[in-house]
């Protein structure tokens, strides 16, 4: 008897992972589409920045910020991973968060389907119910859950307890959601030093700081205009030499990228030299170009690091909100930079993937910059906001994806990226 009970209490301990997959994993996703940037939004996320940037808010003050249903949707649409989708409900005194994952694909499903309600009254955020696939957890377990989660983050995240602390109160009503917090100046000096941990962990600081010495030899001999090929070529043999001596390809892919970033936005290197080494000899200027501009080597060298340190989805938003602003102020809507900003990003999504070693071989002998970015001709620039609307009307029309798939086809042209 003995015996059976074990061989029964093993099969049940083995099943019972397939069991909670297979109840919560389906086959489709059920939220298909997100929010998608447009013009309007642009404004009103410049506004809102301007009302809550840190460096004109004095230490203690009250601010209340308050989001629409539309905004909060763009938020967490640009904030989730790729392969997945989310939606956002706001209703009076109610939040409702529906969003779908991609899983790696198996018998029992590819998408993870996860929905909370959440009741919301002033400083009192209580979950009401959380659902996974057919996996529905009820009122007292999902508040269990959540306040086990809750702990989880706070051990994880110091800066968790200062965040929650400095938020007083949280209002949702029909599609509108506000939040009252206390500004707090050395919340943000930590959550600086968070970011810069995250974004460049140990185990990148050494690499960059190595591409970066690299790229201060070559930059004292360069002239103005020289193209962006001739730094990137040196930087890939350089590479090659260390990914073979047992680096990591993609870490070190990932590295020059972002030691190219710091470069060409002139960021000083010693923030990130170690106590006690010796400091790095600072790049003052990098006079490089792309198809013969300036700017098109920094939209794309600035997009590729971002892609590098915070992801594609940030880098793709970033450089569209880039172009509607200059559309309202700046020198114009650019498909061209828009172009050099999207191809940054799939250099750095191929520079870091499954063939981050072929990548290093093609770049290091590279001689041409049409290896990594497409021509630019007959692209429309230049284009104010009046001029864009009458044109395009936002940047989910239908004449607006026909020039944004001729941008998508030119990248995808390129053999680099095939």
């Amino acid at each position: 008897m003995m015996r059976l009970f074990l061989a029964l209490l093993a099969i049940v301990l083995l099943l019972s992972p397939l069991w909670v997959a297979a109840l919560i994993l389906d086959s489709s996703p059920r939220v298909i589409e997100t929010t998608s940037l447009g013009i309007d939004d642009v404004e009103n996320a410049r506004k809102l920045l301007r009302e809550n940037d840190p460096r004109r808010l004095v230490d203690g003050e009250r601010k209340e910020v308050v989001l629409r249903e539309r905004e909060v949707n763009l938020v967490l649409s640009y904030l989730l991973p790729e392969g997945a989708t989310s939606q956002v409900v706001l209703g009076p005194g109610l939040l409702v968060v529906a969003a779908s994952s991609e899983v790696p694909a198996s018998f029992l499903g590819s998408y993870l389907n996860v929905e909370a309600a959440f009741a919301v009254d002033h400083d009192l955020v209580e979950p009401i119910f959380i659902s996974a696939g057919s996996l529905s957890l009820p009122g007292w377990l999902a508040r269990t859950a959540f306040a086990l989660g809750g702990g989880v983050l706070q051990m994880a995240v110091p800066e968790y307890n200062s965040v929650l602390e400095s938020v007083e109160s949280v209002s949702a009503d029909e599609g509108m959601l506000s939040v009252t917090y206390q500004w707090r100046a050395e919340l943000l000096r930590q959550l600086k030093s968070r970011r810069r941990n995250w974004i460049l962990p140990a185990e990148l600081r050494e690499r960059v700081l190595a591409y970066y010495v690299v790229l201060a030899e070559h930059s004292r001999t360069m002239q103005p205009g020289t193209s962006l090929v001739h730094l990137i070529r040196p930087l890939f043999e350089t590479a090659i030499i260390r990914s073979e001596s047992g680096g990591d390809a993609r870490l070190e892919n990932r590295a020059l990228i972002l030691a190219l970033g710091m470069a060409i936005q002139r960021m000083n290197p010693n923030r990130i030299v170690p106590e006690g080494s010796n400091p790095v000899v600072r790049i003052p200027y990098l006079p490089v170009t792309l198809r013969g501009r300036h700017d098109l080597a920094q939209h794309f060298v600035v997009s590729a690091a971002i892609a590098a340190g915070g992801g594609v989805k940030l880098a793709d938003v970033v450089g569209v909100f880039k172009e509607l602003s200059d559309s309202q102020g700046g020198t114009g809507f650019s498909f061209p930079d828009l172009l050099a900003d999207r191809a940054g990003v799939v250099f750095t999504e191929t520079a870091t993937g499954r063939s981050a070693r072929q990548f290093q071989r093609r770049l290091a002998v590279a001689t041409d910059e049409s290896t990594f970015m497409p021509s630019i001709d007959r692209l429309p620039e230049g284009l104010r906001e009046y001029e864009f609307r009458r044109r395009y009307r936002d940047i989910d029309t239908r004449i607006y994806a026909r020039i944004k798939d001729e941008v998508e086809r030119r990248i995808d042209n390129l053999a680099l990226y095939r």
